[in-house]
């Protein structure tokens, strides 16, 4: 009996040697692979993994590793079994799904690309980069409405500016493929011009990271606003439980929530449940451009009863600050809608505000714009002197630039 025990100690410790040395093995490859990786040399680390995987081949750590070199080698049909390896071990991983479709796509398996994809996003709809690789999917095959869906919607839950850029990075990918179907489309135009606003234009406080969620630009884009309106309303709850809260991220969202109801004709919601809110975090952040914009477009998008209470107090703020190209912007306005009211004395009393700003504002053929404007408010109230006297000085300054 007592030899059978030794024989039975002496088995287990030599398969815990035997296991250890075999475990230290694994380890030895992955390391050579990592520092091959760190090296640049993709060739030499796909040939220390493979040796690896052929060991353990659901060893998770060098799969992920493995479809990241062969990505980098361009071998898609290497890296889409690695990745289909890791959703049968990890059936539960969205990204492993996600991951699997995008090989698919840069390999032109289209169809099969989308299977894999809708999976993922069955297992989590919260992911920008998900919703990014439906967008290629669909663009690839053609289907541009639903193209324009999934970029509308991963734009909306995109949490930083190194994620966003990413879409701009999949463009460049897919166009030195030679395989680019956006050239035309108007989601290429839709992100371009998103990307050009916020991030070129614009910036917001140190401490809060850049947001993408201003989506004016590209309100006509949404395919299907109660879902996008959900999408939405949903990061805004897991925001809203971050421990320190991003006061500029809530404010975008209630910013395009707000343009969202709008154009369903949800006036009093967009006002009452999203722009009140956006008006009080601007002032909390002392953020008196924004403040000032943010004023003027609500009001300006109700009837002149309804919203000269916002643009009166966005002119009022823009005359403290000095902003002379919102001053005379909102004049501008001001004046316009009360000509369209039949009120030409109180047009004119701001249009003629316009005249000094007109230079101070910057704007280009900003003082040919208030001239213009004088001249058809005389017009109205059969002032012709003074219209022929604003057109003598149009007259003159285009003869002075050659305009006949």
């Amino acid at each position: 009996m007592n030899f059978l025990k030794k024989l039975f100690f002496f088995i287990l410790l030599f398969s815990a040697v035997e296991v250890h040395a075999q475990t230290k093995a694994l380890e030895d490859l992955m390391n050579q692979s990592t520092d091959a990786i760190q090296k640049d040399n993709y060739i030499q680390a796909s040939k220390i993994l493979q040796q690896l995987l052929d060991k353990d081949p659901n060893n998770i750590p060098a799969l992920n590793t493995a479809s990241y070199v062969y990505s980098k080698l361009k071998n898609y049909p290497a890296a889409i079994q690695c990745n289909k390896q890791l959703t049968i071990l990890q059936p539960n991983n969205a990204n492993h799904w996600s991951n699997t479709g995008w090989f698919l796509l840069l390999n032109k398996e289209y169809k099969e690309a989308e299977k894999y994809c809708l999976q993922a996003l069955a297992l989590n709809d919260c992911s920008y980069s998900i919703y990014l690789n439906l967008a290629h999917v669909y663009s690839f095959l053609k289907q541009q409405n639903k193209g324009l869906e999934y970029y509308y919607k991963a734009i909306s839950y995109m949490p930083n500016k190194q994620a966003y850029e990413s879409i701009l990075s999949d463009f460049d990918l897919f166009k030195q493929m030679g395989n680019f179907p956006f050239e035309t489309a108007d989601y290429k135009n839709m992100v371009e011009a998103n990307y050009n606003q916020v991030f070129l234009k614009r910036a917001y406080c140190n401490d809060i990271l850049d947001s993408i969620y201003r989506l004016t630009v590209m309100e006509n884009y949404a395919v299907d606003d109660e879902k996008i309106i959900a999408l939405k309303e949903k990061f805004l709850i897991e925001e809203q439980k971050n421990e320190k809260i991003r006061l500029s991220v809530l404010r975008d969202f209630y910013w395009s929530l707000g343009w969202l109801h709008l154009r369903n004709d949800s006036k009093a919601i967009a006002l009452n449940k999203y722009f009140t809110n956006v008006i009080q975090i601007s002032n909390d952040l002392k953020d008196t451009t924004f403040l000032i914009n943010a004023l003027y477009y609500v009001g300006a998008t109700y009837d002149l009863d309804e919203g000269i209470t916002l643009i009166k107090q966005a002119l009022d703020l823009a005359e403290k600050s000095k902003n002379y190209n919102r001053q005379y912007v909102i004049n501008l306005w001001l004046g316009d809608k009360f000509k369209e009211k039949h009120r030409p004395d109180v047009a004119l009393a701001y249009f003629r505000k316009t005249q000094q700003l007109a230079v101070l504002s910057g704007i280009d053929d900003a003082k040919q714009v208030f001239i213009n404007r004088l001249m058809l408010t005389f017009n109205m109230l059969k002032e012709y002197d003074s219209v022929t006297y604003y057109y003598n000085i149009i007259k003159k300054e285009n003869l002075a630039k050659g305009i006949n």
